[in-house]
């Protein structure tokens, strides 16, 4: 369980390639078809998702998720008691999916499905607030988009009527931050494991968002590990040779 207002996780997934057939850890080569989403943070703290090429992704629902992340003992209710005492979100008794995000970045990164493979649904999944049971310790409201940052990114999935999954004000940033099915991206052979971008191709020159300078201020004592480096004129997508 995270300590309350010192959460545990932290992660910056950068340069890598995306087409897996199960929920691995990203790599930078390439596997094929995930049928969930290709990236998304189910409960985390300063997590970083920059740089990375998804493709053929989100066929049964959505291609990027963030949704709330989920607290069981399983069996394991001493430990659970413990943990709850020191100030953990969750208990003894207390399962679910409840855990908050707080400073969410999905930046530069580039999401290719071909003609021919799409979501089903739409293009994110950003789940509502929920409260939290009774005793839990969990923030009351539990929200997942606290400082989430979707910016510099190009989606090429679907059609122009391919919902977003993400409403008001916060659409119209959404669209008009990201490049979402108005660019295709030409990759120089992604059917076959070669997802660079052509030279010269449509990719190329495209503004990126800055990084976030990550100050863990409110983390409540997490270390702040190392900050991600990226070489400098990278166009979105992977950072492959």
């Amino acid at each position: 369980m995270s300590r309350a207002g010192a959460p545990t996780s932290r992660c910056a997934a950068t340069g890598s390639t995306i087409a897996a057939r199960g929920a691995s850890p990203p790599v930078r080569e390439p596997d094929w078809s995930t049928e969930g989403a290709g990236l998304g943070v189910n409960g985390g703290y300063n997590t970083v998702m920059a740089f990375n090429t998804l493709y053929r992704v989100g066929q049964r629902s959505h291609v990027v998720e963030f949704v709330h992340g989920s607290r069981s003992c399983d069996g394991d209710t001493a430990s659970c008691a413990r943990n709850h005492d020191l100030g953990g979100w969750g208990g003894a008794g207390i399962d679910g999916q409840f855990i908050p995000s707080r400073h969410t970045y999905f930046v530069n990164n580039v999401v290719y499905n071909p003609p021919g493979y799409r979501s089903q649904w739409q293009q994110f999944q950003l789940a509502d607030p929920v409260d939290p049971p009774a005793g839990s310790g969990a923030p009351s409201p539990s929200r997942v988009d606290e400082d989430l940052v979707i910016r510099g990114n190009v989606i090429s999935n679907g059609d122009a009527d391919m919902p977003t999954g993400i409403s008001g004000s916060r659409e119209a940033a959404l669209l008009r931050e990201n490049a979402i099915n108005t660019l295709t991206p030409d990759l120089v052979d992604p059917a076959a494991g070669d997802f660079r971008p052509m030279a010269g191709g449509r990719l190329a020159g495209l503004a990126t968002a800055a990084l976030p300078q990550l100050t863990w201020s409110d983390s409540g004592g997490v270390p702040a590990g190392v900050a991600p480096t990226l070489p400098a004129g990278h166009p979105p997508g992977a950072l492959l040779p």
